[in-house]
């Protein structure tokens, strides 16, 4: 289902959107704690996260996102902006993410985050190129909606 990017060919003023991705959605700093799936596409105007069962969705102006960030060999773009004079951060995943267990110890925090980071990884396959691809497009899609 989830293609890499297509870059616009020189001299293309549009942005192409990127192929819509299903990723899974999580609202950091909030107390919602479960992660959403959904699908992510990328317009002229906004970024779209569009849940998949239900009205859940996340619709982010272009203009008003600050930082687009992944970390190196991660299966994670994290996106910020500002909606209200608040800022609001995002997690997309674009691999299922690992179950949350509220009830573990502080003791088996550790142990429960290596656990974690080894499911991420052996379910992310290779979508390393494709994260990377959806943070490129979407950065140049910010700094065009910029520019308008």
């Amino acid at each position: 289902m989830a293609r890499d990017a297509q870059p616009a060919p020189e001299g293309d003023r549009s942005v192409r959107p990127a192929t819509a991705a299903r990723v899974w959605l999580s609202r950091l700093g909030t107390a919602q704690t479960n992660e959403i799936e959904g699908s992510l596409s990328l317009t002229a105007t906004e970024l779209r996260f569009d849940h998949r069962r239900g009205a859940d969705h996340e619709h982010v102006p272009l203009a008003d996102i600050r930082k687009v960030k992944r970390p190196a060999g991660s299966p994670v773009l994290y996106v910020e902006y500002t909606k209200d004079g608040e800022r609001v951060r995002l997690a997309f995943f674009f691999a299922q993410p690992p179950p949350v267990d509220h009830e573990a110890s502080q003791l088996r925090s550790r142990r429960k985050r290596s656990d974690n980071a080894g499911f991420m990884w052996q379910q992310s396959g290779n979508v390393a190129a494709l994260v990377k691809s959806w943070r490129t497009a979407l950065r140049e899609a910010v700094r065009r909606a910029r520019r308008s």
